[in-house]
């Protein structure tokens, strides 16, 4: 027997758990946290060197699992069995850590245990996901489960490609600024300072301040550079805690044109999982507690949580969503009108599809925005160096003349 350090979050609530247990080994730790309706998130055997729990996940990418779920559904809807499909996947897979991981799935399916069961043991795969297989064994309808989830999946894939797409620019274009700039005033301007200096007189105040800090940059450019990087690892430190992560999350929905695209993004997202997970026959009470999880948003959680109290107060979905800062009117109407109809899952499908369209069209605003607005920029901050550092080289040539 020893004793495990673990970390989990409770299913239900979504709340961090962190102790300690005595087992016998790393997998009796896990089904013992799974039998309290906790996900195992790290594991590790406690000595006298660790305090805290100190992992190296393996890491397997959702285009993977994505694609894991497509080739399965395929099989199993040529009629092959779950056991032979993972048989023929783990020889297929993309890469060494995927091949390992299903043959430890395969491996336990074929020592008895249920599908669902074995790819919540593996940790690797969303608890999403492992709900809609246990969903499709109950009911039989695996393949379609998983060929739903495939879809579900590369949407999400998609969506993050597109939001990533549209912020990658000006960051870019912004560290090449920086650059271009580091490099004129250390290198560049040094080279008009001894020029200037020989025209004498009064140079002007923004000369002056060029001056000023590309002497700076010169001398100390090596502390400048660490201090950067310092800040940076520090501001990537101090996002990670989790007050400072959920303040930020609130903050950035009220700025102008990202706050509009993070709020269509976290629509598309509740809408479409709520689509998947009632359409594959999860009740909503459920699916509300899967979303959260899934979604992973302080200021979503609190939205679907205060739903949750109020279905259990016996009110429907669309009326306890009514108050919600986070989620417009016309996706409280047409979950409405779906509850009225009976066709909860369809109008949710139809509704991640127009806030899908919306996301888009705000993706291409943003995008046609932005290249004008960085060329303006990266012409007044270089162009503004410049002409500080060329124009009085011009006025006192002009004078001698």
């Amino acid at each position: 027997m020893a004793i495990y350090l673990y970390r989990a979050i409770a299913i239900e609530t979504q709340k961090k758990v962190r102790g300690e247990i005595e087992a016998e080994d790393e997998q009796s730790v896990r089904q013992w946290l799974i039998a309290k309706d906790l996900y195992p998130k790290e594991i590790q055997k406690k000595n006298l060197l660790n305090t805290e729990i100190h992992i190296k996940r393996s890491h397997v990418s959702l285009r993977e699992i994505s694609f894991l779920c497509r080739q399965l559904a395929a099989l199993i809807q040529a009629g092959i069995s779950i056991s032979e499909a993972l048989s023929i996947c783990k020889i297929q897979a993309p890469n060494k850590l995927m091949k390992q991981h299903i043959k430890s799935v395969h491996d336990k399916v074929e020592a008895g245990k249920m599908f669902s069961e074995a790819i919540r043991e593996e940790k690797i795969f969303p608890l999403l996901l492992v709900s809609l297989v246990a969903c499709g064994e109950r009911t039989g309808h695996l393949d379609e489960v998983l060929k739903r989830a495939s879809e579900y999946f590369d949407n999400q894939i998609r969506i993050r490609s597109k939001v990533k797409k549209a912020l990658t620019y000006p960051t870019f274009v912004m560290g090449l600024v920086i650059v271009v700039i580091a490099i004129m005033m250390i290198y560049v301007v040094p080279g008009y300072v001894s020029l200037l200096k020989e025209t004498g007189g009064q140079l002007p105040l923004p000369t002056q301040v060029i001056i000023a800090m590309s002497e700076f940059m010169v001398d100390y450019y090596p502390m400048i550079f660490l201090g950067g990087v310092s800040i940076l690892g520090l501001g990537i430190g101090v996002m990670r805690i989790e007050g400072v992560k959920q303040k930020w999350e609130s903050i950035k929905l009220l700025l102008p044109i990202i706050g509009k695209l993070e709020k269509q993004r976290l629509v598309v997202q509740f809408s479409s999982t709520m689509f998947l997970l009632i359409h594959s026959e999860i009740d909503v009470l459920q699916a509300l507690e899967m979303t959260i999880y899934v979604m992973n948003h302080s200021v979503a959680t609190g939205e679907i949580q205060y739903a949750i109290e109020r279905l259990r107060q016996g009110n429907r979905l669309g009326a306890s969503l009514e108050k919600s800062r986070l989620f417009p009117a016309v996706l409280v109407s047409m979950i409405s009108v779906g509850e009225e109809s009976g066709a909860l899952g369809e109008l949710l499908e139809k509704s991640s599809c127009y806030f899908n369209e919306e996301m888009n069209h705000t993706i291409d605003t943003l995008v046609t925005l932005i290249e004008p607005i960085m060329i303006i920029m990266v012409a007044l901050m270089i162009g503004g160096i410049m002409a500080a550092i060329v124009l009085p080289t011009f006025s006192a040539a002009t004078a001698a003349m």
